[in-house]
């Protein structure tokens, strides 16, 4: 038996994996300002991304292997609620509030909850709450928001789990947000975004 790297095959799935990111990007992206950018600029302002990101600086191979991860997961997680709780409503989707984009994972307008997937190499034994989190849940909180509901669902993606032993873990966590959770929080971005333009780092 025979068994060898076959780097053309590795670089056609790069491609692709990269296109598909084309695709989404153009599907749901589009110019202005995102909640993201936003709330990512307060995390580096709190110190928050060099104190807690355990990611290391990424080559572009390592760049897509990553976004794969992503899309793969995204995947599993859709195709798993709509099998085993009939989940409908709407996939990622672009809103818009106070002149910010918000892209949810996911949104049941019957229901009324805002449903996120996120993939993560951070350990699962962390505090969901504490400050290693705390991008996941003002993006979180800024959808619910934007869209008006008050309940939310996170689907984590631990890739190595608590790290005794790493393995893979799956945790769940469902949110129901007061007013005293989600308009301060809004209040948050809506006066850093003022704050970034007026530094320049964003577009009026």
């Amino acid at each position: 038996m025979l068994i060898k790297r076959s780097e053309d095959l590795e670089a056609q799935l790069q491609v692709g994996i990269q296109a598909q990111s084309i695709v989404d990007s153009d599907h749901v992206r589009t110019p202005g300002t995102h909640l993201s950018t936003v709330i990512s600029d307060i995390a580096v302002q709190m110190n928050l991304l060099r104190r807690y990101s355990n990611t290391p600086t990424l080559d572009e191979s390592g760049t897509i292997g990553y976004m794969g991860m992503g899309f793969a997961w995204e995947d599993v997680i859709g195709k798993a609620l709509a099998q085993t709780q009939g989940v409908t409503g709407i996939g990622q989707f672009e809103c818009m509030l106070d002149g910010i984009i918000g892209t949810p994972d996911h949104f049941d307008p019957v229901i009324g909850i805002i449903s996120e997937y996120k993939a993560t190499w951070l350990s699962a034994k962390h505090d969901i709450m504490g400050d290693k989190y705390w991008r996941w849940w003002a993006q979180i909180k800024g959808y619910s928001h934007m869209v008006g509901v008050d309940n939310a669902n996170l689907y984590v993606f631990h890739v190595n789990g608590d790290y005794n032993p790493p393995q893979p873990m799956l945790r769940v966590y469902s949110a129901q947000f007061l007013y005293a959770d989600l308009y301060p929080n809004w209040q948050l971005i809506t006066n850093h975004r003022d704050k970034m333009m007026r530094e320049g780092k964003l577009q009026s």
